[in-house]
């Protein structure tokens, strides 16, 4: 039996205004307008983008540890009624306090609303580790009632291994909450997007802010394009540049067939034969991190 899922990526504005709470306020009351749209397409799960209860607020310490989430409390309460009402998973990214710890946190709340599971971003950018964000030191994944899905958040999608140990654990779908406004659309369409999917056999559903309705994009406004790609790179849902909700429907037992890959004239299944092609024994330079490169000649 076909493993169908119905996925949703919800791309929040940015531009809120006024002082830190009061946005923290607006940014948590549109998500869950926008969750609740996600909801309505019968999506069984949904992606928030990163930290999105802080989009447009100065991130320094200060607003950092005040403003916080944690298990129990009002944003996670606010969506737990929501994952409940629509019987849909939702991965919402915040900074939270763990443990006494403060992490850049995505939760997992299950379908009834309760907490299922939660990452801690394992490559914290510097600005962030400044504030107190404590790194994350596992690449875990998730088995849901669909499938199973790891979660790498905007950072940690500049290391190809993170993505790749996900696949290798068995993740199905790799979902991106990320936050970006500086780059270009060439190197997180191409490298970001599209070859974390293509090498790794994965579907990627990516969530990013949005530019605020009524203003046209211009360079160094968030990014936007909070999207869904197949297996084969090729875009499957994408919101755009404003606010929106993206949802497509995915089969998960529907493998991405090659012919000729390795194999004159065979077709059949790429993770296979990559799987079945691969060497690791002499991938070493992983673990030594590349820095004893030999000389030649």
């Amino acid at each position: 039996m076909a493993r169908v899922v119905t996925v949703s990526t919800v791309q929040t504005p940015s531009g809120a205004m006024g002082d830190p709470r009061s946005v923290k306020q607006q940014n948590v009351d549109r998500a869950c307008e926008m969750l609740v749209e996600a909801g309505r397409r019968t999506s069984d799960i949904a992606l928030l983008p990163e930290i999105f209860p802080l989009i447009s607020i100065p991130l320094t310490p200060d607003n950092a540890q005040r403003l916080a989430d944690e298990v129990p409390g009002d944003t996670f309460d606010r969506l737990s009624a929501i994952a409940r009402a629509h019987h849909m998973f939702v991965l919402a990214p915040v900074f939270a306090r763990c443990s006494g710890r403060l992490y850049n946190c995505t939760w997992i709340l299950g379908r009834d609303g309760a907490l299922a599971g939660e990452y801690h971003k394992a490559h914290p950018t510097q600005g962030e580790i400044s504030m107190g964000i404590v790194p994350g030191d596992r690449l875990p994944v998730f088995k849901l009632d669909f499938g199973t899905v790891g979660i790498m958040t905007c950072h940690d999608n500049s290391f190809p291994e993170t993505a790749r140990c996900l696949a290798l654990d068995g993740a199905e779908i790799v979902f991106w909450p990320h936050v970006q406004s500086g780059w270009g659309d060439v190197a997180w369409d191409a490298v970001y997007y599209r070859s974390r999917t293509i090498d790794n056999h994965i579907f990627l559903v990516a969530a990013c802010p949005g530019t605020p309705e009524g203003r046209a994009w211009m360079p160094g406004m968030m990014v936007g394009r909070s999207g869904i790609v197949g297996r084969d790179g090729f875009p499957l849902a994408e919101v755009g540049r404003h606010p929106g909700v993206a949802t497509t429907v995915i089969d998960l037992d529907n493998p991405r067939l090659v012919g000729s890959f390795t194999r004159d004239g065979e077709e059949g299944p790429y993770w296979d034969f990559v799987l079945q092609d691969r060497r690791p024994e002499i991938y070493d330079a992983l673990t030594r991190r590349g820095r004893d490169a030999r000389a030649i000649g």
